[in-house]
């Protein structure tokens, strides 16, 4: 009796953890796309980057790329959720939240201005309207720390 109580969570679980995966497969791709591009920026005003290893230590410590540290970090946080046997579909509605808030304005207004305006900047104007709002809304109030 109690094999039977525990299949429906153990498949419940396993289909968490796939859409969980899913979701973190896609703030990877967006991840390296964003660093990607801002390396060919960096590289036009400072020279360019030596190695991988230095490109790393930058992304890690230099103002420039600091914006991208909140899906750094979210990326770490669904790592760390993955790493759990047990994985509660409150645990992944939290994360889902958090990359919601994360790459959509909300009614209050820009949760990370400083991460929306950047990924603004970097987006195609075609996939502003895709994120919820137009360019101008995205953007507002973001500080363009890297300009020399």
């Amino acid at each position: 009796m109690a094999a039977v109580a525990r299949k429906p969570s153990i498949g419940k679980s396993c289909s968490l953890r796939d859409g969980l995966l899913n979701v973190r497969g896609g703030l990877l791709k967006l991840h390296k796309t964003l660093i990607l591009a801002e390396q060919v920026t960096y590289e036009r005003i400072h020279g360019r980057i030596a190695s991988s290893s230095q490109l790393l230590q930058l992304v890690l410590n230099d103002p420039w790329f600091t914006w991208l540290h909140p899906l750094s970090q979210l990326v770490v946080r669904i790592d760390a959720l993955l790493d759990n046997d047990e994985l509660s579909s409150v645990d992944v509605e939290h994360v889902l939240i958090e990359v919601r808030t994360l790459l959509r304005p909300t009614e209050e207004g820009m949760t990370f201005p400083q991460f929306r305006g950047h990924l603004v900047k970097l987006l195609p104007s075609s996939l502003h309207t895709r994120l919820g709002s137009d360019s101008q809304g995205l953007s507002g109030g973001a500080a363009d720390y890297r300009t020399p």
